[in-house]
């Protein structure tokens, strides 16, 4: 499994006058944001999937399916905690990034053997998570592989229905299990209040997992989503590691990332009684958004076009000025102590 590893926080909770406050926080962006998020995700998917049902004859009309998917799953990427990571789903719906190119040489494989048993219910989620999810659609529609989806009972039709159906069926019981009243995590968040919750002590620790996540995203957009395609210089770019390249998303799923990352920052906002800082970072997030507006070509070109690449590297410093202030300066006017290393792994 390919996952965007979490920060590692050690969290010294004290008794604050935070606490109420964080708890209608919790409550607020459960309801609000992640929970809306995961339904609009299910919504794309099942748009998705009906697309991939009527054949491939048509498709514009996947592909665009396939970019609202994308922008759904960029708008919920940061929950990196709850029903996401339950069965893999994270993994087998977004494998991303692929350093070692497994997903290449697995779907050649898979093409070429037209085993059509392994894309019914009772195997395809036994297959390779590189294969169930978005990166293999965008193979399949935005590479030479879709002049092969629109043959006569074409087996990358077949595969590209299977990863619709796939990819519906998590996204709806990401939503079910965020909501079902016998196991949805927010009856997890209610239960903080009167000590009855299984995942979370205290309204703390549930805040902390939402600081945590937005965090974490700033710094994925960073080390990522930037880093890897810039590379150390001019000469060392690597175009194709920017995140689907091959659909031209890169930059449009960081702006995506960044809209989530921002919703989250505002409903957090009124816990902090630093005015003063609670400026800063809003100024840091109208100055990171102006730094990608300015980007004006694809990230996969832009990171070698000595022209375009000074816009890149202001937009990744402008993501890393506010990803520092966050980090260090957040969590305490929070009220809360957290200890964190840098991303690793991925």
């Amino acid at each position: 499994m390919t996952r965007i590893p979490a920060l590692l926080l050690l969290m010294a909770f004290t008794t604050s006058p935070f606490a109420a406050d964080h708890q209608a926080i919790n409550l607020s962006v459960t309801d609000e944001l992640i929970i809306p998020g995961y339904r609009h995700l299910a919504q794309a998917t099942a748009a998705f999937e009906t697309a991939t049902a009527s054949g491939c004859a048509d498709l514009d009309t996947l592909r665009a399916r396939f970019h609202d998917v994308s922008d759904a799953w960029n708008e919920v990427e940061m929950w990196r905690f709850g029903p996401i990571e339950y069965l893999d789903r994270r993994g087998r719906f977004w494998f991303w990034p692929d350093k070692h190119g497994r997903m290449d040489r697995q779907l050649r494989q898979l093409l070429r053997a037209g085993d059509r048993e392994i894309l019914g219910d009772a195997h395809f989620y036994e297959t390779s998570a590189a294969l169930q999810g978005m990166p293999a659609a965008e193979r399949l529609l935005f590479t030479a592989l879709s002049d092969d989806l629109t043959a006569a009972d074409a087996y990358a039709c077949a595969y590209l229905r299977a990863i619709g159906h796939n990819l519906h069926d998590m996204a709806t019981r990401i939503v079910a299990d965020w909501t079902d009243p016998d196991r949805g995590e927010r009856r997890m968040v209610e239960a903080i209040a009167d000590g009855g919750s299984e995942l979370y002590d205290s309204a703390d620790e549930y805040t902390a997992q939402l600081l945590k996540s937005l965090h974490t995203q700033l710094l994925a957009i960073r080390d990522l989503k930037f880093d890897r395609p810039l590379g150390e210089d001019l000469d060392h770019a690597r175009p194709h590691r920017a995140e689907f390249w091959r659909s031209t998303r890169a930059l449009r799923n960081i702006r995506h990332n960044l809209h989530a990352v921002r919703a989250l920052y505002d409903a957090i906002r009124p816990a902090i009684t630093d005015a003063t800082l609670a400026e800063a970072i809003q100024a840091d997030f109208e100055h990171a958004e102006a730094a990608l507006a300015a980007i004006d070509t694809p990230l996969s070109e832009a990171v070698a076009d000595p022209a375009h690449r000074p816009q890149v590297e202001a937009a990744r410093a402008a993501i890393d000025t506010l990803a520092e202030r966050v980090g260090k300066e957040l969590p305490a006017a929070l009220g809360l102590a957290l200890g964190f290393n840098s991303l690793d792994g991925d």
